[in-house]
């Protein structure tokens, strides 16, 4: 029972509910509005019909029977009357002379009293009906009563005729007697009910159907809101959440489109803080241990030096010291990558080109890449200035370039590219890791085997590595990305399986003053 009570409470405080509620009740309102007027509107057209029916009734009765009234011949109303009596609602006809004497009565009803009939037809005359045009109806509860006097025409000259031999006639009116016809509601009341219960049937058809449509119409317009508000739920939970379906391109698909990239920014932003958490999670491990490794290996090498000289003379046992050596040469590289990677070591800011780092590079870059891998650039022609550290840029650039070799074991293409690029408000909201303003953009390209989206996902995290262990340790790109965040810069990386993998820096641009 609270369950239920629950459901009715969430259902009623729903937005599709509220819009159905609001669009029905207007429906309603207005279709009941529209039937009452068009009840009224025929109803009014019925009964003028009936009343022009009953003035001419009246008025071809009134015609047709001056030779009966006035002779008050009896045979000669009766087929006058004949004509008129026929007529289906007609429930009685009356012709009186001018006294309003009944000189002929049809009546279908029982006969009224003559004295109140007699009441009844004075208060009704009353003196308005004195001419051939005059007319009077009167509606009671059960009938209507058309009444029309009997008139006489004559034509005589004026007096002041006769002695100026003019021709000027003159109408003159009698009332000779009156006719009353009475015609019976019941065919009216008939076609009024018939009126009313169409209206309703039509109305009620419309109200059903509009009722559906309006049903139809808010599902489709709230299900985007109701799918919407289950991903920011989901989201909400902790729970990995899909991208929300942009089904339209109103108000509805943008409010999706802008959660889609809040989504984004979010995932890219807690994928920051984590690389970030990692970095200087490794950062003050390596600050602890690099002094105590320089000297362990500082030791290691001595008594190394001592073994190689007092084994000159063998030369079946002097590889192995060799090979101790080659180990504490890449234990020492990698004491110094960690040092560099947990930013121990001094960076020196100051303006400097791009172009001209890229420009100096370029023969060592080629020589590190072998016969194998062709190098190509695309720079700007405009100086690209960018306070940095020309060191620790060099060092992204061959870090990149051995990245790069790597990925083309058979040869291929390595291209770099600079420009200047303007992040606005749209391009940051798509690329959440980016902000608004100038900056140099440098794209290095290469056409090797690229990365599936797992990996991706992991290229910036230390000892990260795909290669063989003889080939990298997996600091590489880690260096890369610690750098150019010490430089305020972005890196982004857009890579697919088979198709190359294109590496875009964002350095912030010196504007010329």
């Amino acid at each position: 029972m609270y369950m239920n009570k629950n459901l009715g409470v969430k259902v009623k405080q729903s937005l599709g509910f509220r819009l159905f509620t609001a669009f029905a009740c207007v429906l309603i309102v207005v279709l009941s509005v529209y039937t009452t007027c068009s009840i009224m509107r025929e109803r009014k057209e019925v009964k003028k019909d009936l009343m022009r029916e009953g003035e001419m009734l009246a008025g071809l009765l009134a015609y047709y029977s001056k030779a009966g009234v006035f002779a008050e011949n009896i045979d000669l109303l009766k087929t006058a009357a004949e004509s008129i009596t026929i007529q289906k609602d007609i429930s009685r006809v009356s012709i009186y002379n001018a006294g309003l004497k009944a000189l002929y009565v049809f009546n279908k009803m029982p006969p009224e009293k003559q004295d109140k009939e007699d009441v009844y037809l004075k208060k009704m005359i009353s003196g308005d009906l004195t001419s051939a045009k005059s007319f009077k109806v009167i509606e009671t509860r059960k009938a209507f009563d058309f009444l029309k006097p009997v008139v006489l025409e004559s034509f005589h000259q004026k007096e002041e005729a006769l002695f100026f031999d003019k021709k000027d006639l003159v109408k003159k009116e009698t009332v000779i007697g009156y006719v009353r016809i009475v015609l019976d509601k019941s065919s009216y009341r008939t076609e009024i009910v018939s009126i009313l219960l169409n209206n309703i049937a039509i109305a009620f058809i419309f109200i059903l159907s509009g009722i559906v449509i309006v049903y139809l119409a808010v599902k489709k317009f709230t299900k985007p809101l109701a799918t919407l508000t289950e991903h920011m739920r989901l989201f909400g939970t902790g729970k990995y959440v899909e991208k929300a379906p942009v089904e339209s391109m109103d108000e509805i698909g943008k409010l999706a489109e802008a959660f889609n990239a809040m989504i984004e920014n979010l995932r890219k932003r807690e994928s920051e803080l984590r690389q970030a958490q990692k970095m200087e999670a490794l950062g003050r491990f390596a600050r602890g241990i690099a002094h105590d490794f320089n000297n362990i290996l500082a030791t290691i090498q001595g008594i190394v030096y001592i073994l190689k000289k007092k084994l000159e003379g063998y030369s079946s046992v002097i590889q192995y010291p060799e090979q101790i050596q080659n180990s504490l040469v890449k234990m020492q590289n990698l004491i110094k990558g960690l040092l560099r990677f947990s930013k121990t070591q001094a960076i020196y800011f100051q303006p400097a080109d791009i172009n001209k780092i890229i420009n100096k590079l370029i023969p060592f870059l080629k020589d590190l890449a072998g016969d194998t891998v062709n190098i190509e650039t695309s720079l700007s022609e405009d100086p690209l200035i960018t306070m940095a550290d020309e060191l620790q840029i060099e060092q992204v650039f061959i870090n990149l370039c051995t990245n790069a070799r790597d990925a083309m074991p058979e040869g291929g293409l390595f291209t770099i590219k600079t420009e200047s690029f303007n992040v606005d408000n749209e391009y940051a909201l798509k690329h959440p890791l980016t902000k608004p303003g100038r900056y140099i953009l440098i794209s290095a390209t290469d056409t090797g085997t690229g990365m599936n989206g797992e990996i991706k996902e992991k290229i910036f995290e230390p000892f990260f590595t795909t290669k063989a262990d003889s080939k990298g340790i997996g600091l590489g790109l880690s260096i890369v990305y610690g750098i150019i965040e010490q430089h305020k810069g972005y890196i982004d990386v857009d890579t697919e399986l088979g198709k190359g993998t294109v590496f875009k820096i964002f350095l912030p641009l010196m504007e010329k003053k």
